[in-house]
């Protein structure tokens, strides 16, 4: 990924919850200098921050890391842990959770930050059409993250890519994410 990633909205802002999942996710030793480098080791939960502040460290860890994927997913992983769901979401059919995505998305947001069009195609098979300022690995670890929180066990679910379509990360105007279950 040679992409720089900025934001939609020179106003946009992000809940302090969503990026402390930075410091939270499995890489966070990893993470952690680059976090220091942009002055977010102290955060407020319920402050909001400039969004591009994060993506500038979400740049910097692309930029230097061999690593950068894993990392990413890590974050999208995280954030989802770091959402406070409400309790009845974990009596609603998972359907109707990822139909959601888009309204939990803009909660922790301010300004114009894209957002997720999700569809149910067919019993048991969701597609993503996804359009944020943030690199497609990180959404992708925050859908399945969502699959992994809310699908019971033993549901086998898969995460992937629409490898038909050219994802935003190569120059794409929005990627395609599916989620499958059964």
């Amino acid at each position: 990924m040679s992409r720089r990633y900025e934001v939609f909205d020179p106003n946009s802002k992000v809940l302090g919850k969503a990026a402390l999942a930075m410091s939270k996710c499995i890489q966070s030793d990893a993470i952690y200098p680059y976090l220091q480098r942009y002055h977010l080791t102290d955060i407020d939960p319920d402050h909001w921050y400039p969004l591009q502040t994060l993506l500038e460290v979400l740049n910097a860890i692309i930029a230097s890391s061999e690593d950068a994927m894993f990392n990413l997913v890590s974050i999208g992983l995280a954030l989802v842990e770091a959402r406070a769901y409400p309790a009845e979401w974990h009596s609603w059919s998972f359907e109707d959770i990822v139909l959601t995505a888009d309204a939990a998305h803009q909660a922790i947001h301010q300004g114009d930050v894209g957002g997720h069009q999700v569809e149910i195609i067919e019993p048991q098979h969701a597609v993503i059409k996804t359009r944020t300022p943030y690199p497609d690995d990180l959404i992708y670890g925050t859908f399945y993250g969502i699959a992994r929180e809310f699908l019971p066990p033993p549901v086998q679910f898969a995460v992937y890519y629409d490898d038909t379509l050219e994802r935003r990360d190569f120059g794409g105007d929005y990627t395609m994410i599916h989620i499958v279950w059964k």
